[in-house]
C-alpha cells in the first residue's frame, strides 16, 4: 500500500487511511489514519475513490467497509494478488474495479516469501492488471 499512497499523495492531499498497521501511523505522520471503520465520522464519508486491499477480504472487513461507503464512495477500487480471482462476485458487491497480479515466476515468488520479502521484491516475477466493472 505504502507505493499507491505515495503516488495518491502526488494527486491530492485529501487522504484518509484506515489501517491498524504501526507502520504506516509512522510513515505518514501528516495524514488522519484511524485504527477502525467505527471511528469514521460522516466528513470522511464524502469521498470520491475508495481504495480496498485484498486484506480486508481475509480480515471479513470488506462487506462493513462496502456497506458503510454504499451510495457514498464515486469508485471502489480493491486491490491486492490475492483479490483477482472474484472479480464477479465483487462487482455484484458494489466494487468498480478489481487490480490483481498474475505471477508469471511461481518459484521466484515463493522464495522471496520464504526469505521474508513481499511485494517490494517479488513484483517482478509478476504482471499486474485490472478488472474494470463494465
Amino acid at each position: 500500500m505504502k507505493p499507491m499512497i505515495r503516488k495518491i499523495l502526488n494527486k491530492t492531499k485529501f487522504i484518509s487511511i484506515i489501517d491498524n498497521n504501526p507502520s504506516i501511523k509512522r510513515s505518514y505522520q501528516n495524514i488522519p489514519i484511524l485504527n477502525d471503520i467505527d471511528d469514521l465520522k460522516e466528513s470522511n464519508l464524502a469521498i470520491d475513490i475508495l481504495f480496498c486491499t485484498g486484506t480486508s477480504l481475509i480480515n471479513n472487513t470488506l462487506e462493513k467497509i462496502l456497506s458503510v461507503f454504499k451510495n457514498k464512495a464515486k469508485y471502489v477500487v480493491l486491490i491486492g494478488p490475492s483479490i483477482s480471482f472474484l472479480p464477479d462476485i465483487l462487482f455484484d458487491k458494489g466494487v468498480d474495479i478489481v487490480g490483481g497480479m498474475n505471477i508469471i515466476d511461481s518459484e521466484s515468488v515463493i522464495k522471496v516469501l520464504q526469505e521474508g520479502g513481499g511485494m517490494k521484491f517479488f513484483k517482478k516475477y509478476g504482471r499486474k492488471y485490472n478488472f474494470i466493472k463494465q
